[in-house]
């Protein structure tokens, strides 16, 4: 879901997308090796409390919607093994006050959180002035900061005044209101009239968008530059349906209610595509004894390689290796390979010159070092002296 200060830039150019943009055929060939690892089909009489939490309130989303999210039956059921969120016009009290729609907002929270892998859901959505559906993700750990510091990726989002566009987008960059993101949009015939199916492909680098199996949007750490790429920790997943806001605008009397967003499954596949390297990204020279690994996959064979001067000392030919690291940086990798495709990861690694200790200080002829220690990835130098009494 966009802030207000970002909505007009979410109404992106269209992007009509040909047959040639489907999935590569190494994509493809790695997207076999995928298992389904959570899923909910909505075939339970009610929605499934082990997978979903509700959020209630009504403080609009920071995009001063109108709705008060609830959490009544009368907003959120299972009909027919069909997950129904209900917008309704009708005034609600809650302890953020008195709202005239209300609406649900669901989400995995705790539940369900992954890194990387393809999520994907079958969508049927509302239609009219003021509708605001989402298909959506946020990050479980907040690891670099609140919104949207540590991320935000927009699934599948659609405003009533463009019933058949669909936008997939990011959110990235410093805190609101100095926010930032990157995306595109979908036509989608008949999108309020029958279920298709929305997806991301998300891996260590790249995010890749997805309508009815057809490949319309990528993004890269290129794209979010001088940002750095904070889509390398957990995520859950969120469905709701705002009513008003800053982009889509109120409600206006040709709209109609109940409105009602239909899912019909949500599904979450990890594989290949799913696994990435894990280890420092930033070093001193000479630094030894650095760990890295990435998944431990049965049936899969390694090939590592670090950077000429860096030396594995360990650990060639599984899942994780030792370096000892010398002056230059530069890419660890590792080829993982399964019968049914191979995958290439690699992760960058910048190298700092190592500590050096100054003597720079006497006290009563006593050398005092002081030290200076360069943190790599970090802010600036560190210094830090030591001082003795004067005898």
């Amino acid at each position: 879901m966009s802030r207000s200060s970002t909505s007009l830039a979410r109404l992106a150019t269209l992007i009509v997308v040909s047959a040639a943009a489907l999935a590569s055929p190494a994509h493809l060939a790695a997207q076999s090796c995928s298992e389904l690892v959570w899923s909910d089909e909505f075939d339970g009489p009610a929605i499934d409390l082990s997978k979903w939490e509700f959020e209630v309130n009504g403080q609009g989303g920071g995009n001063n919607e109108l709705q008060y999210y609830t959490d009544q039956p009368e907003n959120a059921q299972i009909v027919g093994g069909v997950l129904h969120i209900i917008g309704r016009q009708e005034t609600f009290t809650g302890p953020d006050g008195t709202r005239q729609y209300t609406s649900a907002r669901l989400r995995t929270l705790n539940k369900g959180d992954w890194t990387y892998g393809r999520i994907e859901a079958s969508l049927k959505l509302p239609f009219g002035q003021g509708m605001w559906p989402a298909f959506w993700m946020l990050p479980t750990d907040n690891v670099y900061g609140g919104w949207p510091q540590s991320g935000e990726i927009d699934v599948m989002e659609n405003v009533g005044f463009e019933p058949d566009v669909v936008h997939g987008t990011i959110h990235y960059g410093d805190p609101w209101p100095n926010n930032s993101n990157s995306g595109g949009s979908r036509a989608v015939p008949g999108a309020s009239t029958s279920f298709h199916t929305y997806a991301v492909e998300w891996e260590q680098n790249e995010i890749r968008w997805y309508v009815d199996g057809v490949h319309y949007l990528t993004r890269t750490p290129a794209d979010v530059n001088p940002h750095p790429w904070r889509f390398d920790q957990r995520f859950h997943v969120l469905l709701n349906l705002a009513i008003g806001g800053n982009w889509p605008g109120p409600p206006d009397g040709s709209t109609t209610f109940p409105q009602h967003y239909e899912i019909d499954w949500v599904r979450v596949y990890q594989g290949i595509d799913s696994f990435g390297i894990t280890g420092d990204d930033s070093v001193f020279e000479g630094d030894a004894g650095k760990v890295y690994s990435t998944a431990d996959v049965a049936g899969a064979t390694y090939s590592w390689s670090v950077p000429p001067g860096a030396a594995i000392t360990g650990g060639q030919g599984t899942n994780g290796i030792t370096v000892d690291w010398g002056s230059t940086g530069g890419d660890v990798a590792v080829d993982l390979t399964l019968p049914c495709g191979s995958r290439v990861y690699e992760l960058p690694v910048t190298v700092s010159p190592p500590l050096v200790v100054h003597h720079v200080f006497e006290a009563d002829s006593i050398q005092v070092p002081v030290m200076i220690a360069m943190i790599p990835s970090t802010t600036a130098s560190i210094f830090a002296a030591v001082t003795a009494p004067a005898r």
